[in-house]
């Protein structure tokens, strides 16, 4: 009689597991199910389409001060500048989306070679490898993911401001990017480069869960 039972649930759920939707289809689900889920996943939608068409979407230049466009100098919000100026007189609003498509490119960036490139490779290597490569990997993720990051991160501009310096020298003197563009270029690198080695951790367990299973 058990074993006639337990048949019968083990063809039941082999028969709805099979006839159900998959697991990617199934999660879509709940979370359009999910209004608080939705407006959230609105919202950041909003933000990185803001993001990536900032150039077209601003009203006036983020960086123009009230000495070049006679803006009054921390005004309060108006139909011409949304929410304000600061106090050089530049435009709040343009400055936000352009500040959105720095965290865009941040985000992107870290992702891909943190999340992707090492989170991918050093998971797959923990879990077919196993043994001591397993143990060391997921040791130091363990005491990277302990660390305070953004102290880090801090701690480490800091550390290599001199060279950050002489790097957006030798960018400026020796491609076309202004000195201006060569210190965004030189802080973006200096900022994924501190982040990448704290962002490969979570996806680095996934895939290596994965790969044990």
């Amino acid at each position: 009689m058990a074993s006639s039972v337990d048949m019968d649930i083990v063809g039941t759920g082999h028969m709805s597991a099979k006839g159900g939707h998959s697991p990617v289809v199934s999660a879509l689900i709940r979370l359009t199910r999910k209004k608080i889920a939705m407006i959230a996943l609105a919202y950041i939608l909003i933000f990185y389409v803001a993001a990536a068409g900032a150039p077209l979407l601003v009203p006036h230049d983020p960086n123009a001060t009230s000495f070049s466009t006679g803006a009054a100098v921390r005004d309060g919000p108006s139909a011409e500048y949304w929410f304000g100026t600061d106090t050089l007189g530049r435009d709040i609003f343009s400055r936000v989306l352009f500040s959105a498509r720095t965290t865009l490119i941040f985000t992107a960036a870290v992702f891909l070679t943190g999340g992707v490139v090492l989170g991918l490779g050093l998971g797959l290597l923990a879990g077919y490898k196993g043994g001591w490569i397993d143990t060391l990997v997921m040791r130091v993720g363990e005491v990277l993911a302990g660390m305070p990051t953004l102290f880090l991160i801090i701690a480490i501009a800091a550390a290599f401001r001199t060279r950050i310096d002489d790097l957006s020298f030798w960018i400026s003197d020796h491609t076309p990017l202004g000195r201006t563009d060569a210190d965004a270029l030189v802080d973006y690198i200096v900022v994924v480069g501190a982040t990448v080695p704290f962002a490969w951790i979570g996806g680095a367990r996934i895939v290596r869960s994965q790969a044990l299973y």
